[in-house]
């Protein structure tokens, strides 16, 4: 069940109508709350010493309407404002870095504080009565919406603030890694790393999808695992007296009728137990960060990538990828692998996910940088320049060698191509490498 909240929370917060909704709806009850408390007459105590008493019915039908045009029209500024940072953010570092965007706190905060605004004035506007239509003039009501005014025109000068300095590609870079440091601090305990653990990882890593005497949980759509209720699926399995691998990490895809689980054979699971288990395997059309910390990574990448196009040119924005890729890979070369095996109150391993790999994390992140630009000097001698510290912070032989056949991949792959001074910085930075230990 948790992980269903987190993934509908997750959901909410990255669309650009829930927190803006929650704010106009907001509006609507004060509206209506600040008009009763002002037909109640409680208003004027609140009211006190701002001499607001006098404020006829034509006054505040001014003030009301004042406002509400000039907030519709900030509106509409920081509506064009999103759009054409959207725009930009897209051509610069790709489709798939909009969802930092569009899920910004101040960027939502905005637009829903100016809706909001707007639609306490509407609401206050229609109850303001002159004397010939039986007087009534919500003084409470108007302060409020004079208040509101203010507080909205502070959050529109925030929010273009915030629209300028988050398009700066090292900020834009920064967040990436900020979302990745803390998917790592989940997944990954503060331990050292466990040596035949991994080495075991490794070994069932590659014939892990094999079904054999066991009754498989397949797909009913195409699309990416977003997460896997290991909660649910433990609960499930020790209620059936079942035992079930997960054949997939979250971000891979299935297609339809793709197994996701394997149930052990042995405890003779029925289409009803089958179906339970597959309700806590989440699967949608798009790629999220919820269980998938290889997803922060490959945004990273892809940044880096669109940086050392043609069209865009920025190395530098591509050296700053690699140092974060490399902070992230150090961090992880000291911990130890996420829990695999799941046991139930019985006592009995119930839920086996499918083992992590170091290695895997290293090609992610360096393999397609190194097949894009790896014959670019600078970008050869950063990776090898971060290399040199996953390599210092490496416990394990299993990561040791993993890191080293990265390290010779980039040197023999710039070799190929740079002049003979070039190489010589770049066999500086590979000695540097090897004397990193």
């Amino acid at each position: 069940m948790k992980t269903w909240l987190v993934h509908i929370w997750s959901r909410l917060r990255t669309s650009f109508w829930f927190v803006p909704g929650g704010l106009v709806v907001l509006s609507i009850v004060l509206a209506y709350a600040t008009i009763e408390f002002d037909r109640r007459d409680w208003s004027d105590a609140l009211l006190e010493g701002f001499e607001l008493s006098g404020v006829s019915a034509d006054g505040v039908r001014s003030l009301l309407s004042t406002v509400a045009t000039a907030i519709l029209t900030l509106a509409g500024l920081t509506f064009s404002g999103t759009l054409v940072a959207l725009t930009l953010a897209s051509n610069q570092f790709g489709s798939r870095i909009l969802r930092n965007f569009i899920r910004a706190l101040p960027n939502q905060f905005t637009i829903g504080m100016l809706l909001g605004n707007f639609t306490f004035c509407l609401i206050v506007l229609r109850s303001v009565r002159s004397v010939d239509e039986g007087e009534f003039v919500p003084h409470l009501a108007a302060f409020s919406a004079f208040v509101a005014t203010l507080v909205s025109l502070a959050a529109f000068i925030h929010f273009v603030h915030h629209i300028a300095v988050s398009l700066q590609s090292d900020r834009v870079v920064a967040d990436i890694h900020d979302e990745l440091d803390g998917a790592l601090c989940r997944f990954f305990p503060d331990e050292r790393p466990s040596d035949p653990e991994e080495r075991q990882a490794g070994k069932e890593k590659d014939d892990w999808e094999e079904v054999e005497d066991e009754r498989t949980v397949k797909s009913r759509r195409s699309g990416y695992l977003q997460a896997v209720d290991i909660d649910g699926l433990l609960e499930t399995c020790e209620a059936e007296d079942l035992r079930c691998r997960v054949l997939l990490h979250p971000g891979q895809f299935v297609h339809e009728g793709e197994p996701l689980l394997a149930v052990d054979a042995a405890g003779d699971p029925t289409e009803s137990q089958l179906s339970k288990l597959r309700g806590h395997m989440i699967v949608g059309r798009i790629r999220t960060s919820e269980q998938d910390f290889e997803f922060c990574l490959r945004q990273l990448v892809e940044v880096a990538l669109r940086a050392l196009s043609p069209g865009i040119n920025d190395p530098f924005t591509a050296m700053n990828c690699i140092d974060y890729l490399g902070a992230a890979l150090t961090k992880v070369a000291g911990r130890r692998l996420p829990r695999r095996l799941f046991v139930g109150e019985d006592r009995e391993p119930r839920v086996l996910i499918r083992p992590t790999v170091f290695a895997d994390l290293l090609d992610a992140s360096f393999h397609q940088i190194r097949q894009t630009a790896g014959d670019r000097p600078d970008i050869a001698i950063r990776l090898l320049e971060r290399l040199s510290d996953i390599h210092r912070a490496a416990m394990l032989d299993a990561h040791l060698e993993a890191v080293r056949h990265h390290a010779e991949a980039v040197r023999e792959f710039a070799l190929e191509k740079v002049s003979e001074r070039d190489r010589e910085s770049i066999e500086e930075a590979y000695r540097r490498f090897v004397d990193a230990r």
